[in-house]
């Protein structure tokens, strides 16, 4: 699912983004959904 998708994303993303990303992740969240 794509909840399920966002859990598992945020662990290996959170090493290669700094905090900055956090922000923009909610908005890249939607485009993240529809690649992972």
């Amino acid at each position: 699912g794509k909840r399920a998708s966002l859990r598992p994303f945020t662990g290996k993303r959170a090493s290669l983004r700094p905090a900055n990303h956090m922000g923009k992740r909610k908005r890249r969240s939607v485009m993240i959904d529809n690649e992972y």
